[in-house]
């Protein structure tokens, strides 16, 4: 793997498929987990499901999902950022969420305040998360700025 600059203050690695994968040098990055954070191909950005997780330490934020839902949408800020993009730039997001019919609404107040018209595309779906605690996970498909 031969690593390149990407011009926005993060290192990518070029990969056998043509891609870039992203790192953002913390607990995003997912150590110990066969992912990466995100993939750049071209000009798309291909984010993994991003999680409710503190940056720097890699616990869990919060038990509600009005505090998952805004930590999860940080998290998915940080790696668009080291990708070369932002929320504007987002194309389509998947949303699982752990509890569906209870969370649905309120996860929705909390999205359209991040996310500005004209809003991605969208899926939400009600799914059996990875963690105990974990109300929801997002995954978004971006172009670069």
């Amino acid at each position: 793997m031969v690593g390149s600059w990407n011009g926005y203050g993060r290192e990518m690695t070029d990969n056998y498929r043509g891609a870039h994968v992203v790192s953002v040098g913390n607990a995003l990055d997912f150590p110990g987990f066969p992912l990466s954070p995100a993939v750049v191909d071209g000009d798309r950005v291909f984010t993994a499901g991003l999680i409710p997780i503190d940056p720097a330490s890699g616990d869990l934020v919060g038990s509600d999902i009005d505090s998952q839902a805004a930590q999860v949408i940080d998290n998915l800020e940080v790696v668009l950022a080291a990708a070369g993009s932002d929320l504007d730039h987002v194309l389509h997001v998947d949303i699982q969420l752990a509890e569906l019919d209870r969370d649905f609404a309120a996860f929705n107040q909390v999205y359209a305040a991040r996310f500005t018209e004209p809003y991605p595309a969208r899926r939400t779906i009600g799914a059996r998360l990875a963690m105990a605690g974990l109300l929801i996970e997002m995954q978004a498909i971006a172009v670069r700025r």
